[in-house]
């Protein structure tokens, strides 16, 4: 298994695997930045002009065997680090309802910011 790069090819394949977990994103909403390990999983790193980032749409291939996630996303988790270190952001912040993925992050040295966090967006802007 190998990480790399998210390339703009493969907003095609997170959509299309956003729609099968039951969520959608509009495409002008992915940053150029992310992370995807082989066929497996992905996720996306939005940057800003400081030192926080912020890793978000953790997704994974439906059709990936349940067996190959847990070191896919072991991997994954690294290559977002690595590229936000690669941009100066130190800092990466992280937010899911899922205790896998909690764990995940636990597990590779993040720590709980706020246990009683509701989700805000407004996309109202024009």
């Amino acid at each position: 298994m190998k990480a790399r790069k998210i390339q703009h090819s493969d907003n095609g394949v997170f959509l299309e695997w956003a729609k099968i977990h039951g969520f959608t994103i509009p495409i002008e909403a992915l940053p150029d930045t992310g992370v995807i390990v082989d066929d497996l999983c992905m996720a996306y790193l939005y940057l800003t002009n400081s030192c926080f980032c912020m890793m978000a749409w953790q997704t994974s291939n439906p059709g990936a065997h349940i067996k190959d996630l847990p070191h896919a996303f072991d991997l994954l988790v690294e290559g977002v680090k690595d590229l936000a270190k690669e941009h100066n952001s130190p800092i990466i912040y992280a937010q899911t309802n899922k205790e896998s993925l909690a764990r995940l992050y636990k597990r590779h040295g993040f720590i709980v910011g706020d246990t009683k966090l509701d989700a805000y967006m407004f996309a109202g802007v024009t």
